[in-house]
């Protein structure tokens, strides 16, 4: 028996073509060809069948090459195989099988997928029957060929990585994978629809058919120190890239036009400092190139910097080239650092770092920096030595803290100090995208937590000469904007700041008192006062006027005279002092004050002739006194001393017979004088204290061997009281008022031979 068949059919949905011959002669055979498309090939089949030994042949149109032989339920196979497109590279496989029992071990290394690293997908798979399981690599595989389920386990792309869990209904793909990166993630649904594989994820879709891939982007969210947003479209075809594809964020905004298999790039750099424009394209043969200013940048093969670019403050030099070894040197320059790179054959070191910090090391191939931080810290603040370390795994601050270059980027750190005898801490930990942050010291604590965007900051406290403070606040270190509000309870002086970079604004209100000021180009500030109390601070006066950026006019008024500042400077003025028994006049200025004042008080036969000099820093101004005083029955009597500043507040010394010593406007003081009246002398000796003019004292004395004590002072008038063995008598403003029960004892003091009883009173 002979004869020949031919028809057509379908195979997972896909159609076929088939013809053969076939005859019986003692034993049946059979020889058939097919010939078909299944998905992403065109693929031909001959299979020979003689007795109960048969073989096959398979070629396709991707490089598939198969053979196999068999004899009754026993075969094996052996070839390779190419993988389903969009996977491109091919698979080496050899397959057994007894009965409905078989396995196939697959050898493929380096098997390539738009945007994933070189796969391995080596592994075995085994079934029987319609039942399969296995794992392909990273993929592992089980069910029936009708309804085959895929785990795929994280797997590592170009950027990122990729895993999920799918399964194949009927030869159709569907999945739902998960994307993750340090800069974004997002979920992916990937199905197989006709000839077509299409995606889509919560910012764009996508389709792959036929060769040709197509994306649409909408603000997917990319996670880089700050966040960006990528949107648009981007079509491959016929080996060629169309489209445009749009990155933006606080800082960089760029475009970039694809054409064939490279784009026309442009964009721009935002700093607090300015932005730079650059531009430039990318292609396979010319390689990259982007222009900023005079800088260029060029890839082909090699890496050449070139040329020179200023943004603000920053300067960056180059003439450098990279074509498997260094050549050339970079330069960066800022008012606060400033480097050299220098290429050294397959080396590239940092030769000199210099500014506020030091260091020298190799960059390339192996980074390896070593050196010190030197901040520019205000005077009077200590901090502990900070050496550094830089390599590859992070940069440490030996003692200090740690920034790991891994993962999130986490870093620690806790810095003590010391100011002026204040010791603190500062204290910050966190990660690329969120931390948080302390300052303590023994006047308060500050601290800010959240996301480096939106810090929020709060901090209490008690601070010298201001009394409690508390803040509130909010700080985006990324974008260098922040904002507060304080409150200085003592003074209810409300204090509001903004600011972004450098440039800020401030206004705040208390009692009397207006502050307005800021600073953009320069320095700005308005201090408005009516009538402002500055008995807060010690002091008993009030204050108004104008103060400035300009100087201008301000006066403090006391009761014991007043102060009038004048000039045309912020931090430097002419002061003149007056009062009812003082006339002066100095220089105030940030480094110190010089002084010049000449007092004179004479009333009711009470004298004062003083004269101050001097001059000095704040912290250690010191002023000479020299004069004399004059009281009544006493005479004139030497004073020398002298005032200075100490822990903030003002001190003042007087020496001699009449000795004081006192902080601000308060005082206490000793006396022990002689004195002479109606021709007979005596002594006094006592103690007294005041704040400002109003004083009192008492003591003891002698007149002509008669003892007696005495109380007396200021408060607006003089008053005097004595008192003796047998009488009194006291002085009140004006008018002396006197009782002697027994008018012997005085009058055997002054000389006379009296007895009796006396009163009376005197104006």
């Amino acid at each position: 028996v002979k004869g020949r068949f031919l028809g057509e059919g379908r195979f997972l949905s896909e159609p076929f073509r088939h013809q053969g011959t076939l005859s019986f002669d003692q034993v049946f055979s059979l020889k058939a060809e097919a010939e078909g498309r299944l998905f992403d090939r065109t693929y031909r089949l001959g299979l020979g069948l003689v007795g109960h030994d048969y073989q096959a042949s398979l070629e396709d149109s991707l490089g598939s090459r198969v053979v196999l032989k068999g004899q009754g339920n026993r075969t094996e196979a052996q070839g390779q195989v190419a993988w389903p497109r969009p996977l491109e590279g091919l698979a080496q496989v050899a397959f057994s099988s007894e009965g409905n029992r078989w396995r196939a071990r697959v050898e493929s290394a380096g098997v390539r997928l738009p945007l994933f690293l070189p796969l391995d997908l080596s592994g075995e798979v085994a079934g029987e029957g319609d039942r399969v399981s296995g794992r392909l690599g990273p993929l592992a595989l089980g069910g029936s060929w009708g309804q085959l389920g895929l785990k795929l386990s994280p797997t590592p792309l170009q950027v990122g990585s990729l895993e999920g869990e799918g399964r194949l209904l009927g030869g159709r793909l569907q999945a739902h994978l998960r994307y993750a990166s340090p800069y974004t993630g997002f979920p992916l649904w990937v199905w197989q629809e006709g000839g077509a594989y299409r995606f889509q994820t919560p910012h764009g879709e996508g389709e792959y058919r036929g060769g040709i891939l197509a994306l649409r982007l909408r603000d997917l969210p990319i996670h880089a120190l700050d966040e960006f947003r990528l949107s648009g479209q981007a079509l491959y075809r016929d080996g060629e890239l169309s489209g445009r594809l749009a990155l933006k964020g606080r800082y960089l905004e760029a475009e970039g036009n694809l054409r064939r298999l490279g784009a026309e790039i442009q964009g721009r750099f935002m700093t607090p400092w300015g932005s730079l424009p650059f531009a430039g394209a990318y292609g396979p043969k010319p390689g990259l190139t982007l222009k900023a200013q005079d800088l260029l940048l060029r890839y082909q093969g090699g890496l050449s910097l070139r040329g020179r670019a200023r943004l603000g403050p920053l300067v960056l030099g180059a003439d450098l080239l990279y074509d498997g070894g260094f050549q050339g040197w970079a330069r960066v320059e800022t008012p606060w650092l400033a480097g050299v790179l220098q290429g050294e054959s397959g080396r590239l070191v940092l030769a000199g770092l210099k500014g506020y910090a030091q260091g020298e090391g190799e960059v390339y191939p192996e980074l390896r920096i070593a050196g010190r931080f030197l901040p520019p810290l205000p005077e009077g603040l200590e901090v502990p030595p900070l050496a550094f370390r830089l390599d590859r795994k992070g940069l440490e601050v030996l003692g200090v803290g740690r920034l790991e270059f891994a993962g999130r980027y986490p870093f620690h750190l806790a810095l003590p100090w010391r100011y002026r005898g204040v010791s603190g801490r500062f204290q910050a930990e966190g990660t690329l995208e969120r931390g948080q942050l302390s300052l303590s010291s023994p006047y308060g604590r500050v601290e800010a937590q959240g996301g480096w965007r939106d810090l929020r900051v709060r901090g209490q406290g008690e601070v010298p000469y201001v009394g409690p403070v508390r803040m509130a606040g909010k700080l985006d270190l990324l974008g260098l904007a922040y904002q507060a509000q304080a409150h200085l309870e003592k003074l209810d002086l409300r204090l509001g700041l903004v600011g972004r970079g450098a440039g800020f604004r401030f206004q705040g209100q208390a009692p009397g008192l207006r502050l307005l000021g800021g600073y953009e180009e320069e320095l700005s500030l308005l201090l408005q006062a009516e009538a402002f109390d500055l008995s807060p601070w010690g002091l008993p006066a009030r204050a108004s006027g104008t103060w400035g950026t300009r100087g201008g006019r301000l006066r403090l008024e006391s009761p014991y005279g007043e102060v009038l500042f004048t000039g045309e400077e912020l931090l430097s003025a002419q002061a003149r002092l007056s009062g009812p028994f003082f006339q002066g006049e100095g220089q105030v200025s940030p480094e110190g004050l010089s002084l010049a004042v000449r007092g004179e008080y004479e009333k009711n036969g009470l004298g004062v002739r003083l004269k101050a000099e001097g001059e000095g820093p704040w912290r250690a101004f010191r002023l000479g006194l020299s004069g004399e005083a004059r009281l009544p029955y006493v005479g004139a009597l030497p004073l020398s001393g002298q005032v200075w500043t100490e822990g903030g507040g003002l001190r003042y010394r007087l020496q001699g017979p009449l000795s004081l010593e006192g902080k601000g406007p308060s005082y206490r003081g000793s006396l022990a004088l002689p004195f002479a009246a109606l021709g007979r002398e005596g002594r006094i000796a006592g103690s007294f204290q005041g704040q400002g003019l109003q004083v009192a004292g008492k003591g003891e004395g002698n007149f002509a061997g008669l003892p007696f004590t005495f109380q007396g002072g200021y408060q607006g008038k003089p008053f005097l009281a004595l008192r003796w063995e047998g009488g009194e008598a006291a002085l009140t403003g004006e008018e002396v008022r006197f009782s002697l029960e027994e008018v012997a004892p005085l009058a055997r003091a002054l000389g006379l031979s009296l007895a009796g009883r006396a009163g009376g009173r005197l104006t």
